[in-house]
């Protein structure tokens, strides 16, 4: 798995690239609070075009992260997916949690 942080304006743009299993989920998750303390950023928008599968491990730690960001009244927004995942994540009705655009 690979991930890229790139910061526009108020924007924190989280590109993600292979899959997430149990172990880079923990690994990528455990970053994600840091994002969180930096100053400035109102959004944050993911991009998983990129990435071919998700454990459930990967689902609860965009759910914690979501409801992170979320508490802190500031947006959270996946805005590219891969087909793959788009269904799966419609079948788990997670666009009626967050944003899923693409």
């Amino acid at each position: 798995m690979e991930v890229n942080y790139s910061k526009s304006g108020d924007i924190m743009m989280i590109k993600i690239a292979g899959a997430i299993d149990t172990a880079s989920a923990q690994q990528l998750f455990k970053n994600f609070p840091k994002l969180l303390e930096i100053p400035g950023i109102n959004h944050f928008h993911l991009d998983l075009s990129k990435v071919s599968a998700i454990s459930s491990m990967g689902i609860s730690g965009l759910l914690k992260f979501y409801q992170s960001v979320n508490k802190l009244m500031k947006e959270f927004e996946i805005i590219a997916i891969s087909d793959y995942l788009h269904d799966q994540f419609i079948d788990m009705q997670l666009d009626r949690i967050f944003t899923i655009r693409g």
